[in-house]
């Protein structure tokens, strides 16, 4: 079983004096001068955020979360990924997923190359059933294009990295330059949704309640889905590979087929660009969903949803270890191919 949704904590400000630049030391070292559990932290966040901050796979830690090594430690991790039957881990992070919210963009580009050498250095050494993703500071593209230039070779870095939160959607032309250097370096991108409250993430602004939040965060996976189609991504990268991670596997019908009924009723007569495809066809060509989170669904109904989708566009993802991850038994009856096959064809 090879899980794409990993999400190990890594960012702890002391552990990143070393891999950032001199100028932001102080910075990080916020921590040192301040007894508030809050102050000093890397990543901007919603109030709530830390109201679940001790509930991430509730009995697993030894303490209070963040006096636990369970998440913190490559060896505890692997210990509890053995625990669930787990033969492959990507590692997506925890609260890097937050780094588009920094509002300084060299700042955010330190901290996202930081994560990217802490993850090569210090948690892939440790188990070979671990890989990495390259984390790109989206807001410096220039910055973005010398991650991938710098990690593209490393075999244990299978993909690239974009946590939502951009100040544009990810089909602007802003993010040309990376969508050329994924391709040159034929990685794939993973797109994750975060809840960093910088920039807007759902169609009506900043939620007002954590279920609120979390409901709806998937608008940010459609939002850029539709951009990346309509802006000619796909069309001008056709062997671009983009997973749409940490929202569940059925969410992209909706907007794959409602952007192709307008297409066919309007399309370029409109002003829509003249694509080689019809928009749901990008889904099968270039995209893929995760499992996770597949919560407590009837498993007929499930199935039927993954085979609209393309069992061949499906990867699994337990989401350990946040609160709501995916039990080992939510696996039970899937394809081989979404649990692993799908996984090492597009990242091994």
């Amino acid at each position: 079983m090879f899980d794409v949704c990993v999400y190990q904590w890594t960012l702890d400000p002391s552990e990143m004096l070393s891999y950032v630049d001199d100028r932001w030391e102080l910075r990080l070292r916020l921590k040192e001068y301040s007894d508030d559990p809050l102050a000093g932290a890397i990543m901007p966040s919603e109030a709530w955020y830390h109201a679940f901050w001790n509930e991430d796979a509730p009995g697993d830690a030894d303490g209070d979360y963040t006096e636990s090594d369970v998440y913190r430690t490559p060896e505890a991790l692997r210990a509890r990924l053995d625990d669930r039957g787990v033969d492959g881990a990507l590692l997506l992070g925890h609260e890097i997923t937050y780094v588009n919210g920094l509002l300084h963009p060299e700042y955010a580009a330190e901290v996202a190359a930081g994560y990217n050498r802490l993850l090569v250095d210090e948690w892939l050494p440790e188990a070979s059933e671990f890989y990495g993703a390259i984390v790109l500071p989206m807001d410096d593209p220039r910055r973005a294009v010398e991650e991938i230039d710098r990690l593209a070779d490393d075999d244990r870095m299978v993909a690239a990295l974009v946590y939502g939160g951009t100040d544009l959607p990810l089909g602007h032309r802003y993010y040309e330059p990376v969508y050329e250097e994924l391709s040159s370096a034929d990685l794939p991108l993973i797109v994750h949704t975060s809840g960093q409250p910088t920039n807007r993430q759902t169609s009506l602004g900043r939620p007002e309640h954590y279920v609120t939040y979390e409901t709806n965060l998937v608008q940010n996976h459609m939002t850029n889905f539709v951009s990346m189609v309509f802006q000619g991504v796909f069309d001008r990268h056709p062997d671009l590979d983009v997973v749409w991670a940490g929202q569940g596997a059925e969410w992209i019908l909706h907007p794959a087929w409602r952007a192709t009924r307008y297409y066919r009723n309007a399309g370029t007569r409109l002003g829509a660009p003249d694509l080689q495809r019809e928009p749901h066809e990008y889904l099968e060509s270039n995209c893929y969903t995760t499992t996770y989170p597949m919560g407590e669904q009837d498993r007929d109904a499930y199935r039927t949803l993954v085979e609209m989708v393309g069992e061949d566009n499906v990867l699994y993802g337990s989401g350990y270890p946040l609160w709501n991850a995916d039990s080992p038994a939510a696996a039970d009856g899937l394809d081989e191919r979404i649990l692993s096959g799908n996984a090492a064809d597009l990242l091994l």
